[in-house]
């Protein structure tokens, strides 16, 4: 949408309204909410271009999700929980700043059971608790997210160095599923950080950088990463990590808990709901999360299920001091026995 010369100087009273953009601040919004952008050129002879108009929804606010558990057929007994297979678990996600910004938001979720993986079964998983000499990474006992060992950079070397996962053959995915990454990084010695690391994957084309890391942007504290790679399934992959010190001592960066598993996902606007159910008898953990279209994520959340759809059987034993033991009595319907009779009732 654009304005005419007219327009500019009845609806915006000319040239007073408007910024002199300004290439080393860019345009920031600093509040969520719908802002509308006009914007135009003009030069020193009095020619101006059209202004435009861009309409754009500004979302600063991580995604909330929520279960809840069905109110009949489930129970929870100290801290372990029971559900009858079919019935359902109901999740749900929103994410909705002021002003109805919502972006839109993704509720994933997926289910580990009796040793496999849903919605498929691959997952893969590597904490470097066993590691393969790698020039400039090592594996260290100094900082882990879990298990024993993590990943680090050798902060005395110069240049670019790569700690790479090679020969991960991505399942193809279909529908609503999607592939992520998750891995776990931390920084130390900051004051030293002089250039930026990046994380990318290759495969059969090259080389595709997809995250990098700048020194604001890193913590002495763990972080979570999470990377969609969806756009590789069916490929065979290597995960690359490149840290990069261009003089002197460089940081220390972490790596650890590198994960890689399929998700389900549903999108919508405001209120996602997802109904889930089991349909085996055994132990079932649930995962899952939400996130927006800019980039924001929630916790990943976990719940473990005993399901269990078999119905329990019942039987009884009986002993009495009669010789020839209890007797069903037809006419009556009922057992007779002589002095006394025990009874043992089973489930």
């Amino acid at each position: 949408q654009y304005y005419t010369q007219d327009e500019i100087d009845s609806s915006f009273g000319g040239h007073a309204l408007w910024y002199v953009y300004d290439p080393y601040k860019g345009i920031v919004f600093a509040n969520e909410c719908k802002h509308d952008l006009y914007y135009w050129a003009k030069d020193n002879v009095c020619h101006h271009t059209l202004v435009y108009h861009r309409t754009l929804y500004v979302d600063n606010s991580e995604p909330e999700v929520n279960l809840q558990n069905p109110s009949t057929c489930y129970e929870k007994i100290g801290n372990i929980q029971y559900i009858q297979t079919g019935n359902n678990i109901t999740l749900t996600a929103n994410d909705m700043p002021s002003s109805n910004c919502s972006s839109g938001t993704w509720l994933y979720w997926r289910y580990v059971w009796n040793g496999g993986y849903y919605p498929d079964d691959f997952y893969y998983f590597n904490g470097f608790e066993t590691w393969t000499t790698m020039q400039g990474w090592n594996q260290t006992n100094e900082a882990s997210h879990g298990g024993d060992y993590s990943a680090v950079s050798n902060s005395s070397l110069i240049g670019w160095y790569w700690l790479n996962i090679s020969n991960i053959n991505l399942p193809s995915v279909s529908g609503n599923n999607k592939i992520f990454l998750i891995f776990w990084q931390k920084a130390d010695d900051l004051s030293n950080y002089d250039a930026s690391n990046m994380f990318g994957v290759w495969n059969a084309s090259g080389f595709t950088p997809l995250k990098f890391f700048y020194k604001e942007d890193m913590s002495n504290e763990w972080q979570r990463v999470i990377i969609d790679l969806t756009p590789f399934a069916g490929q065979t992959i290597t995960l690359s990590w490149v840290y990069e010190n261009d003089y002197g001592l460089g940081e220390k960066w972490y790596i650890d808990d590198v994960e890689i598993a399929v998700w389900n996902a549903t999108f919508g606007y405001s209120g996602v709901i997802q109904n889930i159910s089991f349909n085996d008898d055994c132990v079932h953990t649930l995962y899952y999360f939400a996130s927006d279209t800019t980039c924001h994520y929630s916790e990943i959340y976990n719940q473990t299920y005993h399901v269990d759809g078999t119905a329990p059987e019942t039987g009884f034993s009986m002993a009495t001091n009669c010789t020839e033991g209890p007797i069903w009595n037809e006419s009556g319907e009922y057992w007779q026995a002589c002095d006394w009779a025990n009874i043992t009732f089973n489930v």
